[in-house]
C-alpha cells in the first residue's frame, strides 16, 4: 500500500510540473543553441586574428616549426648515438621508423614547451 502511495505521489508531481518544465526546457535549449552558435563563430574567427609566429634571424623571418623540426632531428641524433653504444641499439628492428617517430615526438615536445 505504501509503494502505491509513493508512485501516485510521484505521478502527481510530474503532472503538476510538466506544464512548466516543457516550456522552460524548450526555452533553455533554444537559448543554449544561440549561445553555441555565437561561440562557434567566435572560435572560428580567432584563428584569423593571430599571425603565424616566426623568429627573425639576421633580418630573415623563419617559421618556428622549422626550429622545432631541427631540434627534434638533433635530439634524435643524440639518442641514436647513445643507443648505438648499447647492445639494445644494435639489435633494433626498423630503425628508420623508430628514428622518424622519435624525431616527430621530440619536435612536438619542443613545440609544446617553447612555443
Amino acid at each position: 500500500m505504501k509503494i502505491i502511495f509513493v508512485i501516485l505521489k510521484s505521478i502527481k508531481k510530474r503532472t503538476l510540473y510538466s506544464f512548466f518544465t516543457i516550456g522552460s526546457l524548450e526555452f533553455i535549449i533554444e537559448k543554449r543553441l544561440k549561445h553555441l552558435i555565437f561561440l562557434s563563430f567566435g572560435f572560428a574567427l580567432t584563428g584569423c586574428n593571430k599571425l603565424p609566429s616566426s623568429i627573425p634571424i639576421v633580418g630573415a623571418y623563419f617559421p618556428d616549426w622549422v626550429f622545432c623540426i631541427i631540434g627534434g632531428i638533433f635530439m634524435t641524433l643524440i639518442v641514436r648515438a647513445l643507443l648505438l653504444c648499447t647492445p639494445l641499439g644494435r639489435n633494433m628492428g626498423l630503425p628508420a621508423l623508430l628514428y622518424l617517430a622519435l624525431s616527430i615526438v621530440f619536435s612536438c615536445f619542443i613545440w609544446l614547451f617553447f612555443f
